[in-house]
C-alpha cells in the first residue's frame, strides 16, 4: 500500500505542476465563460462570430477536459488511499496505475501537439 500511495503522491505532485504550467484553470474559466456566452438567446444572431465562438469552445474542451478528468480521478484514489484499507490493496493498484498511464499519455500528446498547438496549420505533400 505505500508504494501504492507513493506513487499516487509523485502523480498528484507532477500533475499539479502540469495543470499550472499549462493553466488549465484558467483555460477552464475561460471555457465556462464561453459554453455561458452561448447560452443567450440572442447568441446565434450573428452567426459567424457564433461558430468562431462554437469552435473555441471545441478546442478548448479537448484541451482541457482529459486533464480534468486525471485529476478528478487521481483526487478519487487519493480517497481511497486515505482509507488505508488493505483488503482494496489490489484494486488500488490498479487504480493508481489508470491516472500514470493517462498522465503518460497526455505528456506524450503534447510532445506530438504542443501545449500552444491550437492553431490551424496547412500542410502540403509534394511528390518528388
Amino acid at each position: 500500500m505505500d508504494d501504492t500511495t507513493k506513487q499516487a503522491d509523485e502523480l498528484s505532485d507532477q500533475l499539479k505542476q502540469a495543470l499550472q504550467k499549462l493553466k488549465i484553470d484558467e483555460l477552464n474559466s475561460e471555457l465556462q465563460a464561453l459554453k455561458s456566452k452561448s447560452e443567450d438567446k440572442a447568441f446565434w444572431n450573428d452567426s459567424q462570430a457564433a461558430q468562431a465562438t462554437m469552435k473555441q469552445i471545441s478546442k478548448l474542451e479537448s484541451r482541457v477536459t482529459p486533464w480534468l478528468v486525471l485529476k478528478k480521478r487521481l483526487q478519487e484514489t487519493d480517497e481511497l488511499l486515505k482509507l488505508k484499507d488493505n483488503s482494496l490493496q489490489a484494486e488500488l493498484k490498479d487504480q493508481t496505475n489508470k491516472p500514470i498511464d493517462d498522465y503518460k499519455k497526455q505528456k506524450a500528446d503534447l510532445k506530438v501537439n504542443g501545449a500552444n498547438n491550437d492553431h490551424d496549420a496547412l500542410q502540403s505533400i509534394n511528390p518528388r
